[in-house]
């Protein structure tokens, strides 16, 4: 049975926190921006180098997103926010 959306976060967040708690942890995190990281990022190259699922992974990749009703085809880079695609490249991400 899949957990809601809500206990994956308290379950990563809880994680985090037990990771940053130890003595031996780093006293910094840094967070960077790429310009265009997620606009521009080419399809093959994924494909080739994250290991999960080519199908589900190229689907995803191609899926669009619709806008007002409109579908918007993707042909490179990948969807930013929620669904991200560092948030469904992670272990425990799962799919429906």
């Amino acid at each position: 049975i899949p957990m809601p959306s809500y206990c994956q976060t308290y379950s990563r967040a809880k994680a985090e926190f037990n990771l940053f708690a130890r003595k031996t942890a780093a006293k910094w995190v840094l967070e960077g921006d790429i310009k265009s990281c997620f606009d521009k990022i080419c399809h093959d190259w994924l494909l080739d180098h994250i290991p999960m699922d080519k199908t589900i992974l190229g689907k995803w990749l191609k899926c669009g997103f619709i806008d007002k009703g409109k579908l918007f085809p993707t042909d490179e880079g990948t969807p930013q926010g929620g669904n991200s695609f560092t948030n469904a490249t992670k272990p425990d991400a799962e799919w429906a």
